[in-house]
C-alpha cells in the first residue's frame, strides 16, 4: 500500500494477494470519514463505501507499487515475474483490443532465474 500523488490528486494505491490493484482518492476517503461515521457509536467505516478511482487485476499476487504523478502512470509488480504499467493519461492513440475500456496496459516480462 502506498500514498502518493497521481496528477494533482493524492491517491491511496493498494495491492492484494489475489492480484487486485485498487486506487482511491484520499479526499474521498476523508469525506466519508467526515460524514458522521463514528466507530464509538457502532457505525463502521468501510473503504467499500468509497468509489475506487481505479481497479485492475494483474493475475497473480501483486506486491510492488509505484506511481508517477506527472505522467499519471501506475506500475505493479506481481509474482508472475511481470511488471504491469497502467497509463491512464495517454494523449496519443495506441492500438488496444476493442473490449478494453480501462487505462492502457503494458506488461514487461522479467526472465526467471535458473
Amino acid at each position: 500500500m502506498i500514498v502518493d500523488y497521481y496528477g494533482n490528486e493524492e491517491v491511496l494505491l493498494i495491492a492484494m494477494d489475489d492480484g487486485d490493484v485498487i486506487a482511491y482518492h484520499t479526499k474521498d476517503i476523508q469525506k466519508e470519514l467526515d460524514s458522521g461515521h463514528d466507530p464509538g457509536l457502532g457505525h463502521d467505516f468501510r473503504v467499500g463505501d468509497v468509489r475506487p478511482l481505479f481497479t485492475a487485476n494483474v493475475g497473480r499476487s501483486a506486491w510492488g507499487l509505484s506511481m508517477h504523478a506527472e505522467a499519471r502512470l501506475l506500475a505493479v509488480s506481481a509474482n508472475s515475474h511481470e511488471i504491469t504499467i497502467f497509463a491512464a493519461a495517454l494523449t496519443t492513440a495506441i492500438p488496444v483490443p476493442p473490449t478494453t475500456d480501462s487505462p492502457k496496459r503494458y506488461v514487461h516480462q522479467h526472465p526467471t532465474s535458473s
